[in-house]
């Protein structure tokens, strides 16, 4: 029996809701035995209770749609009854009318299983699988609600969750804020608005942003970010900077002009001496789509963003690409570390201030005298973190001997110590303990505050961090708020896990997983059972197995290969390795600019008739996420092992956190 139904060629299921193992359709209901055909029954339509099915309304005799059917099943449903025109429906019938569709949304060239594409759509034809996910996508939009897919490579998400999102945010007055966690996909999106715009004939007001140091012309965006931010937000205050003034009008018309990438609007912006985040922010107010970080909605920023560009949530429709990534992406901007020897250095850099060290030398003090009982075996310990606020607190109620300060006034105190010092050292000591001690007193319930020593490092290494164990504490309220959210990944499996994580209503959330548009032929997956990366079976010895198993396998692959590791000490220590290698090799290093990958990708596109190249990247790096290998670039990928978190306090944290959950 085929894997498909023979009415509406939706992929089967497995059933066993009756007591016994059955196929079924999703579409049709369940199915006869060995044929993929759906079992029509007069009386009581195809299928049971549990899927969507037509059933004869007693007395009316006409097909209805079952209660508590999808909406996307619902409109396919009622496209069938719309064409009925007698009582009695046969199987024949329903082929017919569903052969008479596709022949209706295929043009007379189309290739087979692609079907003509709607006006608001890139490109001409609709790929085979684009056109389901497109549905699901517009049905969310129009009424409200969550959309988890898990979109298999190939169908072309970007083009069919953009074109129904452009569509509908147009219609009704809405935003489409389209998240990614990458600054190199932007670009993909940006390039499908255009195709859009010229296709259609529309005029799309997009603005392109991303972090505000990163399109900050000034030499203060070359600090790492946490003094980058913290001298920011102190200039912007007090008018030091030069360039954060309201941008003017034809300023913000022309960013809206035509469709401009990020890079376009921090050349406008320079030319006319201002902010260019701020110019992308007052353009935003117009804007049908806001392509950003997930850090505009999904962190502390999401306030001001929204006031700033005039939004409410309920305003807005998402679209988060790469989704698979929002949890980590949460709680890793929602956690912070401070080693002690910063504190000791801010120490010093306040020694003219003997109130101020005062302070500081107490909060020393307190985190030591706890390291010092706690850790004389375990490179990690949990701390109580309201016994160790409340201790922190106490501190300052019992003052110094220039009197008692408030906790909040000593933070603003130092944020302005640093700001006069003018201080621009690669890590500024007082910007890192005043950003660490302002979060520290803003954590939420599922924080957690612990010490912990590197490996092979002593006391001097010792570090203070808090981590969000919750991502739904932050994404939670900001989906209950917006209109619709459209959540996609090649990797969103399964999806009701991403949706509870995440804090999705279940009665307004839609789950789905896609077919691959390829041959199963065309997705030959093999298993090397020789080499290992299991943490005690890593070496020397095992590196250099894997490294034999590449340099033998992409050598008998013409064009191209990429194979990539769960860490850039893995790739570094197998890259080693990797003599006698047929084709030539690139390595990904951390921290790439977008020029930097392009690059790569154009050395791939001209070597791979010369013999090709070998690419050793990272999983979730530069290169193995939101970069498009199009027109076959890549003729073989290895995985080498899974990217498990090392065994760790916050592991084993998590894992108790949301058992309890």
């Amino acid at each position: 029996m085929g894997n498909f139904c023979r009415v509406c060629g939706s992929l089967l299921r497995w059933d066993f809701s009756s007591g016994r193992r059955e196929r079924v359709c999703p579409r049709c209901g369940p199915v006869k035995e060995g044929t993929g055909t759906p079992v029509i029954d007069s009386q009581k339509g195809a299928g049971n209770g549990s899927f969507p099915a037509m059933v004869r309304s007693p007395g009316a005799g006409v097909p209805r749609v079952r209660k508590g059917v999808s909406p996307r099943e619902s409109q396919y449903a009622r496209r069938i009854i719309k064409r009925a025109n007698t009582v009695s429906m046969g199987l024949d019938d329903i082929r017919s009318m569903k052969n008479d569709t596709l022949k209706e949304k295929r043009g007379p060239d189309a290739p087979a299983g692609w079907a003509e594409a709607p006006a608001m759509f890139p490109f001409e034809r609709v790929r085979p699988g684009q056109e389901e996910f497109m549905s699901d996508v517009e049905d969310t939009i129009n009424e409200g609600g969550f959309l988890l897919a898990n979109v298999p490579t190939g169908i072309g998400k970007t083009a069919a969750s953009l074109s129904p999102a452009i569509r509908g945010a147009m219609e009704n007055g809405r935003t489409v804020f389209f998240m990614t966690s990458k600054q190199s996909q932007h670009a993909i999106v940006v390039e499908t608005a255009r195709k859009i715009s010229r296709r259609s004939g529309k005029r799309i007001r997009l603005v392109d942003i991303i972090s505000k140091q990163s399109m900050c012309p000034r030499d203060l965006s070359k600090l790492p970010h946490g003094t980058f931010s913290f001298l920011c937000k102190q200039q912007s205050k007090d008018g030091s900077c030069p360039l954060f003034r309201p941008p003017p009008p034809s300023l913000v018309h022309e960013v809206l002009s035509d469709i401009n990438d990020v890079k376009r609007t921090v050349e406008l912006s320079v030319a006319a001496r201002i902010c260019p985040h701020r110019t992308a922010l007052e353009a935003a107010k117009e804007a049908d789509v806001l392509v950003c970080d997930f850090n505009y909605l999904f962190s502390d920023l999401r306030d001001s963003v929204l006031g700033g560009i005039g939004k409410d949530l309920s305003d807005i429709d998402i679209i988060v690409d790469e989704a698979h990534n929002l949890p980590d992406r949460i709680r890793d901007h929602q956690s912070s570390e401070l080693p002690l020897r910063m504190l000791d250095e801010a120490m010093d850099s306040v020694s003219g201030r003997r109130h101020v060290r005062h302070y500081l030398k107490g909060i020393y003090d307190i985190i030591l005298s706890i390291a010092e009982k706690e850790m004389k075996e375990e490179r990690e310990v949990l701390l109580d973190k309201r016994l160790f606020v409340s201790e922190i607190r106490s501190l300052f109620t019992q003052g110094s001997v220039d009197g008692s300060m408030d906790l909040e006034l000593f933070l603003e105190m130092l944020a302005d110590i640093s700001r006069r010092s003018g201080e621009k050292r690669e890590e500024d000591p007082l910007a890192m303990t005043t950003q660490f001690l302002e979060g520290l007193l803003n954590m939420k319930g599922s924080h957690i505050l612990y010490l912990t020593i590197p490996e092979d490092r002593g006391l001097d290494s010792l570090r203070i961090a808090f981590r969000n164990l919750d991502p739904a504490e932050i994404s939670g309220p900001v989906f209950k708020g917006c209109h619709s959210a459209v959540l996609m990944s090649g990797t969103l499996s399964p999806p009701s896990m991403f949706g509870d994580i995440l804090g999705l209503s279940r009665k307004r959330r839609r789950e789905r997983s896609y077919p691959s548009p390829f041959p199963r032929t065309n997705r030959l997956v093999l298993l090397e059972s020789g080499v290992s990366t299991a943490y005690k079976k890593r070496g020397e010895e095992m590196y250099r197995r894997i490294a034999e198993r590449l340099v033998s396998i992409s050598g008998r692959v013409p064009g191209n290969a990429a194979a990539f590791f769960p860490s850039y000490s893995m790739m570094n220590s197998v890259g080693e390795y990797m003599w006698g290698c047929p084709k030539s090799v690139i390595v990904e290093e951390r921290s790439m600019s977008k020029g930097d990958k392009d690059a790569i990708i154009g050395k791939l596109e001209t070597g791979r008739e010369r013999g090709g190249y070998l690419l050793l990247g990272v999983m979730g790096g530069s290169l193995s996420e939101g970069v498009d290998y199009r027109d076959n670039l890549l003729s073989c990928v290895f995985v080498i092992g899974i990217p498990f978190a090392p065994p760790s306090l916050e592991v084993q944290s998590l894992r108790d956190y949301f058992r309890g959950k």
